[in-house]
């Protein structure tokens, strides 16, 4: 009999154990019993009804104890017969390894990007069940169990707090960071391409797409932190095509709404990295380096081409370097031709000196000269700068050219300079030259302002070589008589002040890279070859770069602010005059010419910064500042910031301030208004006044009128040319200005809506200060200024004024703003202005007049306790040229307003006459008039100019005799002459009975007949008899 296992036997003993047993042939000493069933046919059927069918196990030899409990050595699984257990391998472990129940594969869970699997289970909703989410979602994909929540409850607390997101740009875009530059001139191989584009582990800061919010405690952060690493290496092992396939693929699983909400949220980080990791892929890709070196490695009449093909490559081959240099790639290729470049770059000068010129070969000679601008801007330690961007750091480009390898190209583009503007007295050779002479300036700009960013060089070298620069060549050129023939040539090729210059044919885009009429560019425009705007604009440049830097320079370079042209090309752009209509090319030639503007008034800025002296054409340079903001289209709202900080609310650029200005505005006014005043309520203490706050106005403006902050750091980027932060190049048509044409009113436009918006009628913050700086600004444009306002009608003013008293009850009172307002007025009331003032026409930014006087009205009936000056404001609009609507509004529905219309004749800013005359046909205003003398509700004494104007319209009425009248209007007219005849109040009975004509200088407002003349004499008489016989007629 064989023993029975004991303590310590292994599996394998008990396996031996076994083998024996079955080899023994021995009875079992264990009897197992099965229960029948329906299928074991005569063995069931002999078993008694009565017995149990429980299976029973029988035991022989049982001991009464139970076996002492001994650690035993682990077990291991039988091997199959087909597959022997290796020696060195736990079963156990494999066990593990393979196993696939629920439960290993829930304790082994961890977050994982799911957004590369496609979906497609139907949306569940009421469900008890969750929806199905992507992991990249932060307030849903919490797939890891947290305390005692399952998986379900978490996402159900979810969907309670908040709605689903969409993928933002951030979690489909990988986190790339700026390439460190090559160091090798070979193509690289594609884990080089993948280093350049991603860098090392160490720039990745941090895990953008997994946050480890799902997780509680402090294995959250590690946990994201692990998988963070896992898709860092996984993107290390990808190359750059890979990368950017795998990103058009996420793409394009998202929704239409989910994608356009990928680009709308963060477009000008995730668009510039696109652009830069596209820009390196095109560089190498396709085997464009090769291609690079072969075309320029040789010079075009080497290479064994037509030379029309060969000059047009080797074109191109710079262009395309040039624009990888601007993302910072490329610039490896520099050290490698190197020697190429420069045998280039010495030719020029005698490739300038042969006659004919051609044209390509300036193409290519200005795309060398681009090419090397890039590269010297590459050497700027700009880039290196600490900045408060995130996402700069992966923009900005990293390049391998150091100042060193640049530094020696000055004096060959400058030589390349000087033999081109050998050719200035000779237009025809001058316009031969293209763009080589604005290169070469382009060029001196990049250089000097890299220059003067190297913090390891001694300052004084660049400050004495651009006094050489100033001294050699462009003092000379300031003095050129050629030069003053460019700046008097602006006029006839702005879009501006030549309508002809922009083509009336439409304009067809052929290709992304051309912008052609169906009839052809006009033969004068700014785009044309024989335009000045390109060299210009390139020597201001050069001259606002060298201002900025040497100050010292500054009274020398302000020699072309003074020049004749400059200034008749800036009064014919300030000039009233009729915008040229915006088409893809007007609005891509404005924009040249806008900038060409800025750079005038920014060195202009400068100079008066550094040499505050009055000039002849400061009043000028003002006032082109102001158009120009004014005109600005969208874009450029880093140009309008810059006007707003700079020259447009300078105290330099107000010489009315030191020159008597504000003496001569009070002179004005007394010789207008006929009496001395108050001299320090007067026009001149508001102007000045008003220049002592210029700092405070200017904060105004720049709180109320700059753009939101994203616009204006993608136009800084675009005017500075950092391509890297720019997200396109491709501008929208523009349909209207950057800023409204009523800019200098905004601040109190906005006032108006922020007060109109609040609840209780509580006034936004600051209201006295936004109120007081807008109306002094705009006081001194109407006093110094007036062109500036030239696009904004009279009658728009008067509604912008009027939106002072409607803000809130109290701010009309302030003596400062009562001061401020009547000024305005008072220019607003000049005869030479009066005759423009029209409130029937539709007005820029308001819907309709006659409601926003219904709305003045009854402000005015409520709060204003009988203001002169706000009375002023309502009886202004009652004109007799202006609606009837108006009108009407007071007298049918405004009755009560009449008994605060206090305002005495004299005070009453226009003439008397605009209000009596022509006489008033509109019937229904009659009877008004009428009802209101002779119930009492429009006395003398409570508002005596309505009460005058009444009473004129009514005497005009009752003694007209004409025999077209209907007979409507006759019957009227006997019954009004009738009950005046019979009017107990006898004062009320001889104003309207002898009037004679309106005179504010007397008591009542207008003169009486001591007799009636003998027309209206018999008219009345015969009146009168009427009533003695008939009686009086209802009106």
């Amino acid at each position: 009999m064989l023993s029975r296992p004991k303590p310590g036997e292994s599996e394998v003993d008990l396996l031996h154990f076994q083998s024996q047993f079955l080899a023994a042939g021995a009875a079992p000493a264990v009897q197992l019993v099965k229960k029948g069933s329906k299928k074991s046919g005569d063995a069931t059927r002999d078993q008694s009804p009565l017995q149990d069918h429980r299976d029973v196990v029988k035991l022989n030899d049982l001991p009464d104890l139970p076996p002492a409990l001994v650690p035993a050595p682990p077990k291991r699984a039988r091997p199959s017969l087909g597959c022997p257990l290796p020696e060195d391998e736990d079963p156990e472990e494999k066990l593990n390894r393979h196993d696939q129940h629920i439960t290993a594969v829930l304790t082994k869970i961890i977050e994982r990007d799911t957004s590369s699997v496609t979906v497609n289970l139907p949306v569940p909703s009421g469900v008890a069940f969750p929806a199905v989410f992507h992991r990249s979602q932060e307030n849903r994909g919490k797939l890891v169990t947290s305390g005692k929540r399952s998986i379900f409850a978490q996402e159900i607390a979810a969907r309670r707090v908040s709605e689903s997101r969409v993928l933002s740009a951030e979690e489909v875009v990988p986190n790339l960071d700026p390439p460190e530059g090559a160091v090798t001139c070979e193509t690289p191989t594609p884990r080089d391409q993948r280093d350049h584009i991603l860098g090392n582990s160490h720039s990745f800061q941090g895990p953008h797409l997994i946050t480890g919010k799902g997780l509680r405690g402090q294995e959250a952060q590690q946990e994201a932190q692990t998988i963070h690493k896992e898709n860092v290496a996984r993107l290390q092992a990808m190359d750059p095509e890979e990368i950017l396939q795998e990103q058009q693929r996420l793409l394009a699983q998202l929704g239409m709404g989910a994608r356009l909400s990928s680009w709308d949220q963060n477009c000008k980080f995730q668009l510039a990295l696109i652009t830069r990791l596209s820009a390196y892929l095109q560089l190498n890709s396709f085997d464009l380096r090769s291609h690079l070196c072969r075309f320029i490695a040789e010079a075009p009449q080497e290479l064994p081409l037509p030379p029309e093909e060969a000059e047009t490559l080797c074109t191109e081959a710079f262009r395309l370097w040039a624009v990888a240099a601007s993302y910072g790639h490329g610039s490896e290729l520099y050290r490698e031709l190197y020697p190429v470049l420069m045998r280039a770059l010495q030719a020029v000068p005698m490739e300038l000196s042969n006659h004919p010129l051609q044209r390509l070969s300036m193409q290519r000679i200005a795309s060398l000269l681009t090419l090397l601008t890039q590269l010297t801007l590459a050497a700027s330690n700009t880039c290196n700068e600490s900045t408060s961007d995130p996402g700069v750091y992966l923009s900005a480009p990293t390049s391998s050219v150091t100042w060193t390898q640049v530094s020696g190209l000055q004096p060959l583009v400058e030589s390349c300079l000087k033999q081109a503007l050998k050719l200035l007295p000779r237009p025809e050779m001058w316009s031969a030259l293209g763009p080589v002479p604005t290169a070469c300036l382009l060029f001196l700009n990049a250089y000097y302002q890299t220059w003067s960013q190297q913090p390891s060089l001694c300052p004084e070298d660049w400050l004495q070589d651009m006094e050489r620069l100033l001294e050699e060549l462009l003092l000379p050129l300031l003095s050129q008589p050629p030069l003053s023939r460019l700046w008097d040539s602006l006029r006839h090729y702005s879009p501006l002040c030549n309508l002809l210059s922009c083509t009336p044919a439409p304009e067809a885009l052929s290709s992304l890279v051309s912008l052609r009429c169906t009839g052809g560019c006009p033969p004068v425009s700014l785009a044309g070859s024989a335009s000045p705007f390109p060299f210009l604009t390139a020597l201001l440049s050069l001259f606002n770069t060298l201002a900025q830097i040497h100050k010292g320079i500054c009274g020398q370079l302000a020699a072309v602010l003074a020049a004749p042209g400059l200034q008749n090309y800036f009064l014919q752009c300030v000039a009233p005059g009729t915008a040229p209509h915006l088409t893809p090319f007007s609005a891509w030639a404005l924009r040249h010419e806008y900038h060409l503007q800025y750079l005038v008034l920014s060195l202009a800025q400068k100079v008066a910064a550094f040499q505050p002296v009055l000039t002849t054409n400061t009043a000028l340079l003002h006032a082109m500042a102001l158009a120009l903001l004014s005109r600005l289209l969208p874009g450029s709202e880093y140009l309008a910031q810059e006007l707003l900080l700079s020259c447009v609310f300078r105290l330099e650029f107000l010489p009315e301030y030191a020159s008597g200005g504000p003496e001569a505005a009070d002179f004005s006014d007394r010789l207008s208004l006929g009496s001395s005043g108050d001299h320090q309520c007067g026009r001149g203490a508001l102007l000045v006044q008003a220049c002592q706050d210029l700092p405070s106005i200017r904060s105004c403006y720049l709180t109320h009128c700059l753009p939101a902050r994203a616009s204006l750091l993608a136009s800084q980027a675009l005017h500075r040319g950092v391509l890297q932060q720019v997200s396109t190049l491709l501008l929208p048509v523009p349909k209207e200005t950057l800023l409204p044409t009523d800019w200098p009113f905004l601040p109190l436009i906005q006032l108006y809506h922020q007060a109109s918006d609040t609840p209780s009628g509580v006034p936004p913050v600051d209201t006295l200060g936004t109120a007081m700086r807008v109306l002094q600004w705009v006081l001194v444009l109407e006093s110094w200024r007036p062109e500036a306002l030239w696009t904004v009608p009279p009658a728009a003013r008067l509604a912008r004024l009027m939106c002072v008293f409607l803000v809130d009850s109290e701010l009309f009172r302030e003596i400062p703003v009562q001061r401020l307002v009547a000024a305005l007025l008072a220019r607003l009331c000049q005869p030479q202005v009066l005759p423009s003032l029209n409130l029937d026409c539709p007005l820029p930014g308001l819907t309709s007049f006659p409601d926003l006087y219904a709305s003045f009205l009854e402000h005015f009936e409520a709060v204003s306790f009988g203001d002169h000056l706000f009375g002023a404001l309502v009886l202004l609009p009652l004109q007799r040229r202006f609606s009837v609507t108006l009108r009407l509004a007071l007298f049918g529905e405004h009755v009560g307003a009449l008994r605060a219309l206090g305002l005495p004749l004299n005070q009453l800013p226009v003439s008397l006459e605009c209000y009596t005359g022509p006489p008033e046909d509109n019937l229904a205003l009659l009877q008004l008039y009428f009802r209101t003398l002779v119930t009492g509700a429009l006395r003398p004494h409570w508002c005596p100019v309505l009460y005058a104007v009444a009473v004129a319209h009514v005497n005009s009425f009752i003694f007209s005799q004409d025999p077209k009248s209907s007979d409507e209007v006759k019957a009227v007219q006997r019954s009004m002459l009738q009950r005046t005849w019979l009017l107990a109040d006898e004062c009320l009975r001889q104003h309207l009975l002898h009037y004679k004509l309106p005179s504010s200088s007397l008591p009542e407002g207008f003169e009486l007949y001591s007799q009636l003349p003998p027309l209206r004499q018999q008219h009345l008489q015969r009146m009168a008899s009427g009533v003695l016989q008939n009686g009086v007629s209802e009106t």
